[in-house]
């Protein structure tokens, strides 16, 4: 946590470089925009960790799905494992080879430590069900199956929604913050008389303010979104 903390320290000194060179601006409000533009690069440490936790569930999918099909024709969950970890091994993934053991039942218990997606315990239940009982494969893991592919067309409609909006807030307030940068280029004169008029400084001020605190708040919405489709 200290070190989310430093890190969004150093990433904000640029941009109070900049805030104290647009418009004159008091210790207070220098306070003030620090914590709010710090508070926002923390968010976005944690919107990289949820991020990188969309990959490892998409990770479990193709996992999931390749598994029980290539059980139904493999028909024993050894040469199952084996074959996938070939497979793996032939596009140079790594992560499976953390979770290996000389039992192959292990290795997918291991890989609850992976896949943390409730979906997954559900799946080495009824893995260890069909080692005992045996049965029909695709019956079995029919509705996993189904499950699997609900959520991750999902995960990708809302993968979709994620980069659209990003992409428009980006370009929206990119395009705020060039139009004032000309401003004070080109208009020198007038900006001089506008920056010292306490309503300019408020506008100014707000406007700086509500680009960190508009993708906070649409990122505590993606997130509850992210954990109803887990």
């Amino acid at each position: 946590m200290v070190k989310r903390i430093l890190y969004a320290g150093l990433l904000t000194i640029p941009l109070m470089a900049f805030l104290v060179w647009f418009i004159p601006m008091s210790m207070l409000m220098i306070i003030f925009f620090m914590a709010i533009w710090m508070i926002w690069f923390y968010v976005l440490e944690f919107w990289k960790r949820e991020w990188n936790m969309n990959q490892v569930d998409e990770e479990m999918y193709y996992w999931l799905q390749n598994f029980i099909t290539t059980l139904s024709i493999k028909k024993t969950i050894t040469e199952t494992f084996v074959d996938l970890s070939q497979r793996y091994q032939l596009q140079k993934v790594q992560w499976l080879q953390s979770y290996s053991s000389n039992d192959v039942m292990q290795s997918i218990i291991n890989l609850k430590q992976r896949f943390h997606n409730p979906i997954y315990d559900i799946f080495a239940s009824t893995l260890g069900f069909y080692e005992q009982q045996g049965g029909d494969v695709m019956s079995l893991f029919e509705s996993i199956l189904l499950q699997t592919r609900l959520m991750e067309t999902r995960r990708i409609e809302v993968y979709r929604y994620t980069k659209r909006y990003f992409f428009q807030w980006l370009f929206l307030w990119m395009l705020n913050l060039l139009i004032l940068i000309l401003s004070k280029l080109s208009l020198p004169d007038l900006y001089t008389i506008m920056e010292d008029t306490i309503i300019f400084q408020m506008l100014i001020a707000l406007i700086l303010a509500l680009i960190p605190i508009s993708q906070c708040l649409w990122f505590y919405q993606w997130v509850q979104v992210k954990r109803k489709l887990r």
